[in-house]
């Protein structure tokens, strides 16, 4: 074991300095790999519970989806019976106020010919010949 109170020369000082200084860098180098592995590590564990739980939700998902469909097509099929409904209320509608007016072609074509009809022109007496005045 070398002798702690022996003088050092000042090479010998910055050499092992040196090497201490090479030590530590390697040391803390190490150090900060691991930390930095370990909290990627924590971030892999992470992501892979999300990744679960996205698997769960789109189970969940692919096992709702026939009911979604059938739930589709019933709703389409009511609405499909409401609009025929619908048109069917509109067209009894219209035809009550569309017979209300069925004979109004004649009545306007027997209007238009008494008010349009154009009157034969007054007939002009010639002028009489033959008589001086």
């Amino acid at each position: 074991m070398p002798d702690v109170n022996a003088p050092v020369t000042h090479g010998e000082l910055r050499q092992e300095l040196s090497t201490f200084k090479t030590e530590l860098k390697t040391e803390l180098k190490t150090e900060r790999f691991d930390a930095i592995d370990e909290r990627f590590t924590a971030i892999d564990e992470r992501f892979d519970a999300v990744d679960r739980r996205f698997d769960a939700v789109d189970r969940r998902f692919d096992a709702l989806e026939p009911h979604l469909v059938a739930m589709e097509a019933r709703l389409m099929a009511g609405l499909g019976r409401h609009t025929r409904a619908s048109a069917e209320d509109l067209a009894t509608r219209v035809t009550v106020v569309d017979d209300k007016y069925t004979d109004l072609p004649r009545r306007v074509a027997r209007l238009e010919e008494a008010v349009f009809t154009p009157q034969p022109a007054p007939r002009r007496r010639a002028p009489r010949r033959g008589r001086a005045r």
